[in-house]
């Protein structure tokens, strides 16, 4: 199946079916936006049955790897909001996480670089992400986290 999103690049490495998922808003720290957050969650869903792909790597494009949401797409957006709205973004990143873990592909979340984090606990909402995936590598080895699974 080819996957063709908008909102970040992705690419399979046919010869090791690592697929590679880059955040590439590099101007922004690659904060997510609404947009993100769907196209992410569909794209877990989709990766968790391609034949062609084995493991999964997330990253970003620059100096970060993720600043969370973006305070300008998403968090403006959400006090114009009225309970409904509120409650339907809740949904929308509570799908990405379940995404995430339901996904039988490892997912590996890598940054290499300084600067604002995904898995940050201090950032908004970007620990739940990065602690869904299977290891996070911080540059200087490699951190196993426990995954549940609801099989």
């Amino acid at each position: 199946m080819a996957l063709n999103p908008r909102s970040f690049l992705y690419a399979v490495d046919s010869a090791s079916a690592v697929a590679t998922i880059t955040l590439n808003r590099p101007e922004r720290l690659n904060a997510l936006t609404f947009e993100v957050y769907a196209e992410l969650r569909d794209t877990f869903r989709a990766l968790d049955t391609e034949p062609g792909v084995r493991a999964i790597i997330i990253t970003g494009a620059g100096r970060a790897f993720c600043s969370g949401g973006d305070v300008e797409d998403i968090i403006g957006a959400l006090f114009s909001r009225d309970a409904a709205g509120l409650l339907e973004f809740t949904r929308l990143t509570g799908a990405l996480i379940l995404s995430m873990r339901q996904c039988r592909r490892p997912i590996v979340a890598c940054r290499g670089f300084p600067g604002l984090l995904f898995d940050s606990g201090r950032r908004r909402g970007g620990r739940g992400r990065s602690l869904a995936c299977f290891r996070r590598h911080r540059g200087r080895g490699w951190s196993r986290h426990r995954r549940r699974r609801s099989d």
